[in-house]
This record gives structure tokens, sequence and C-alpha cells, in this order.
């Protein structure tokens, strides 16, 4: 780190080497929850302290989280993805739920120039994967266990999500129940 100039700067490689992902836990709390896997590989951090740029490619492994608003559980396969430019990029990674007959993928890219601001442009397909698993004590609105084959699209800030189901199913295994 350089701060012998008028913004300091920054030039260092963060090697990780079984990195707990559980540590981000708290950055995301009010999205995700049981977040677990480790990650290897060289992080590397530079750019001024206004503007920090992360790259490398890490490769990820036993990683899953639940989505807080669905209730689901999500287990994602090993794989590497590449961080660049404050997106970070994944290219089909198979995802199951609790389930053993259950699957799909997800693809797309998380935008993460800063924690509070993250993103994500994702696309989940799915084949029998579990979409939604809650009570109506999680949510008096609308609860259910409901089970889709097709596609499922998520954009915008963390903060406030943009969900789309253009040609999702759910399928006939399924109960969803709307508190009018």
């Amino acid at each position: 780190m350089n701060n012998n100039t008028t913004s300091p700067t920054l030039d260092m490689v963060a090697k990780l080497d079984d990195f707990d992902l559980a540590f981000a836990q708290q950055f995301v709390s009010t999205v995700f929850s049981n977040m677990r896997g480790k990650a290897t590989g060289d992080l590397n951090i530079s750019g001024t302290l206004n503007d920090v740029d992360y790259t490398g490619d890490i490769a990820l492994k036993g990683v899953g989280l639940k989505l807080i608003f669905t209730g689901v559980d999500y287990a994602f396969d090993d794989t590497t993805i590449s961080l660049s430019k404050g997106l970070a990029v994944l290219n089909n990674i198979a995802v199951k739920d609790e389930r053993n007959n259950s699957g799909g993928s997800i693809s797309g890219m998380i935008q993460f120039e800063t924690l509070s601001s993250m993103g994500v442009n994702l696309v989940m397909r799915a084949d029998n994967l579990l979409l939604l698993n809650t009570t109506q004590k999680d949510f008096d609105l609308f609860w259910g266990r409901v089970y889709g084959q097709g596609d499922l699209f998520v954009d915008g800030p963390v903060s406030a999500l943009n969900i789309s189901t253009p040609n999702m199913r759910a399928l006939n295994n399924s109960m969803f129940t709307f508190n009018s």
C-alpha cells in the first residue's frame, strides 16, 4: 500500500487457502443464511481506496446458502469463478436443493463494487428444483412448497431484487397459499 500520495493506492495479493465463506454471512444476512463453503486462489486487490478492484480466479468447494425470502437451502457443485472489475462471473454452475432428485444450474453475474451495493443478474434453470419452502409463520401473505421446472431470472440490487419466471411451471406436487 502506498499512502504517500493524496489518494493512497493498494497493490496486493490475498492468498486464499480454504477460506471459510461463512465470514461473508454478516454482510448479506438480510438476504442469505447458512452460507458455507471454502474458497482457494489468489485475489488481486488494487486501485485507490475509493476505487478498489478485485481480480482473480477463485476455486469454490462445498458452497451453499439459504435464500431467506424463499426458505430454500441450495448446494452448488464445486467450480471456479472469475472476479474482475467488481464482477463475479458464474458459468452454468450445477445447483441442488436438499433433495437428491433435484437439479438445475445458475449462470450470470454478481456485481460487488462495494459490499453495500451488491447486485445480481442471474438465470437459474430448474428441473424439479424446490423454489419456495415457507410456512404462514414465515410470511403471512403467501407460503407453500413449490417445485419448478423452467427458467428463473433475478436481477437488481440485493436490497430490491426483481424476479421473473416467464416459462417456469409449478410441478404437480407443489402447494401454494395466497392469503388475500
